[in-house]
């Protein structure tokens, strides 16, 4: 299991860039930044990511039990 989620990191970003907005009609946000959110966007909207991701998150978790059920007396 991956100790960075990068997707919660983007997340946690895209939040704090968010609440700092406030009433201003415009707003400067630097250009990697802003790639990087679009790019986790776009990542998160094609279908075949979320399929690889669900994948991935699957055998995690079927490894993680096969863990347990190997520790048991």
């Amino acid at each position: 299991m991956p100790i960075h989620d990068e997707t919660a990191s983007v997340l946690s970003l895209a939040r704090n860039l968010r609440a700092g907005l406030g009433g201003q009609p415009d707003t400067v946000i630097g250009t990697a930044t802003l790639a990087l959110l679009l790019d986790k966007l776009i990542e998160l909207a094609t279908p075949q990511q979320n399929e690889r991701f669900s994948e991935a998150s699957t055998k995690s978790v079927a490894s993680m039990l096969a863990s347990f059920e190997s520790r048991r007396p």
